[in-house]
């Protein structure tokens, strides 16, 4: 009886004692989350302060949210600034409710649930994170609206799960939104169905690379209250890694169909990838470009800083290789491509000249002739505008085909049944257009503006 007894209290004492010391295990755990948060210039996430309990723990994190466009004057440049509560069970022992209500048991460090209610910014974020050496997190309805001056977000129907890694450099999961909207003094943009997962680790340059797959039902975008365009259909493929210090990136989008002026234009496709970036350069410019996103006015000593950094990572090469670029139009398809090689510079600080001297350009371009000389009439008449130049004796249709027939005729274009062709190539600090210099007669072909091209109305 007294060995039971004993046993008893053994097994009682481990029960009470085992939580307060999953609470050092889960401070440590949870400040190394905060700490490997990636930060940019719009937002920065603080600990304030981590209250450890017996049984539980509580936690307050700041979120600095600053709008997009801050630095321009119809954006005011305060923050928005959410304070999150959370609330942290200890282990190993934990109980959690599904949606359907029904109590389910656990081992493991912690669950911890968060919530934001405050002025101006009302966030149910409420989601059960199971810590248990990995971290497991799931996110069911959520909301989220912030308003203020600046920044407007509303968001509802999120659900997330994620996975986290022990040593907080692996994460995979999955994220959909409902309903996501984003309105500033400038711009309005909303998406419907927003769906992501991911699977990224992290790079000794603390850079996360990895495979990110996006796509959006419908989006639609304003700007200066102006509906400018809406879309279907957005397929986001992303997929980078890192391998002996270079970053490379593959990257295709495809909208199916886009809403303007009335017209549906679709599908519109595009491939390109971005090899041998120097990763430690690449995340030092990173930081330097958050530091101008987060100030309202950048010093020339950051200015300068950010010149040499970038000069320093195009000195160590690139390859940019756009596969494929295709616009649809009513008229045909506009299709691009392009070749961008810069090698590496023997110097650690190279100068414009020598990166001129050995950059490589190959540019294809197709467009429809009708849509071409639509857009150039449209152009030509807003330069006559802009001008204040009276209506000449030519109309806009005839101008432009001078124009068209002037770079025919120079070699600059090539009208190839419906559609013109250009092929623009950068080689030895020579640039050719179709395989021929541009000489000052193409240059002037290429530059037709009404006060040197359009005949004026003889004066009464």
């Amino acid at each position: 009886m007294k060995k039971i007894l004993a046993i008893l209290i053994v097994f009682i004492a481990v029960i009470l004692i085992l939580p307060f010391g999953m609470g050092f295990l889960v401070k440590d755990k949870f400040e190394q989350v905060i700490n490997n948060i990636p930060t940019n210039g719009n937002v920065k996430t603080t600990l304030v302060n981590y209250k450890r309990g017996w049984f539980s723990s509580t936690a307050e994190i700041r979120v600095d949210m600053i709008a997009p466009l801050q630095n321009m004057k119809a954006v005011p440049s305060k923050p928005i600034i959410i304070l999150v509560f959370q609330h942290i069970t200890h282990g190993p022992f934990l109980f959690d409710k599904n949606a359907q209500g029904r109590t389910s048991f656990h081992f493991g460090q912690a669950y911890i649930l968060s919530i934001v209610n405050q002025a101006g910014a009302s966030v149910d974020l409420s989601s059960l994170i199971k810590i248990n050496g990995a971290i497991s997190n799931t996110l069911h309805d959520g909301k989220i609206l912030l308003d203020s001056k600046s920044l407007k977000i509303v968001a509802d129907g999120i659900n997330a799960n994620a996975d986290v890694s022990p040593a907080i450099d692996h994460v995979q999961g999955d994220l959909s939104v409902a309903n996501f909207t984003v309105i500033t003094p400038l711009f309005t943009q909303h998406m419907k169905n927003l769906n992501v997962t991911y699977n990224l680790k992290k790079t000794p340059q603390d850079l996360w690379v990895g495979k990110k797959d996006s796509t959006v039902a419908k989006l639609s975008y304003s700007w200066a209250n102006v509906p400018l365009f809406t879309g279907d259909d957005l397929v986001m493929n992303v997929n980078t890694n890192e391998s002996q210090g270079k970053l490379n990136a593959d990257v295709n989008v495809t909208l199916q169909d886009l809403k303007a002026n009335g017209k549906t234009y679709g599908p519109h496709k595009l491939s390109l990838t971005i090899h041998s970036v120097n990763a430690d350069l690449l995340h030092q410019l990173s930081e330097q470009l958050n530091v101008f996103r987060s100030t309202a006015k950048p010093t020339p000593e950051q200015f300068r800083a950010f010149s040499q950094t970038f000069m320093k990572l195009l000195g160590k090469g690139l390859d940019i290789t756009i596969h494929q670029l295709q616009i649809s139009t009513p008229q045909g398809n506009v299709d691009f491509e392009a070749k961008v090689d810069l090698p590496a510079q023997a110097s650690d600080t190279p100068n414009v000249f020598a990166l001129l001297r050995d950059l490589n350009v190959k540019v294809d371009l197709q467009a429809p002739v009708a849509l071409t000389q639509k857009l150039l009439k449209v152009a030509y008449q807003a330069e006559l505008k802009k001008a204040k130049q009276q209506p000449t004796q030519k109309s806009a249709a005839d101008v432009v085909n001078e124009q068209l027939n002037d770079l025919i005729s120079n070699g600059q274009i090539i009208h190839d049944g419906d559609f013109y062709k250009t092929q623009i190539s950068y080689n030895n600090m020579q640039l050719l257009i179709n395989g021929k210099p541009m000489t000052p007669t193409a240059r002037k072909a290429l530059s037709v503006t009404p006060s040197k091209k359009v005949e004026k109305l003889p004066t009464p």
